[in-house]
């Protein structure tokens, strides 16, 4: 005994993409949230590191206040604050060279991630 379908209306064709443009649109919006849950527990902590770092700079304390932008730079590498913070902090520790090229990569992060530039 064979399996009898009913044959395909474009109507029906056009609820069935509907339904399969609505599950996709759906599937995204979904793990989209997901992934800015996921996400928030990380951005706190780079905001976390570089306030302490900011704290510590206008302490004059600059090794302490690098290793907060370093930590920063690691975790969000897109984000260009700590990268420009460091260029600040090499240069008052007379490392031109990498006072350049940290300031380099927030210039070239600004342009790529307006969304991180401050």
């Amino acid at each position: 005994m064979g399996l009898l379908l009913k044959p395909q209306s474009p109507a029906s064709d056009l609820a069935l993409w509907v339904d399969h443009s609505l599950l996709t649109a759906l599937g995204v919006v979904c793990f989209s949230g997901i992934a800015a849950l996921n996400y928030y527990p990380r951005w706190q902590r780079v905001l976390t590191l570089e306030a302490e770092g900011n704290r510590l700079l206008a302490a004059r304390q600059l090794e302490a206040a690098k290793l907060q932008f370093e930590h920063a730079k690691e975790i969000e590498p897109a984000d260009s604050r700590p990268h420009l913070r460091l260029s600040s902090i090499y240069s008052a520790l007379g490392d031109t060279s990498k006072a350049r090229r940290e300031y380099e990569w927030a210039a070239r992060l600004n342009h790529q991630h307006p969304d991180f530039a401050h």
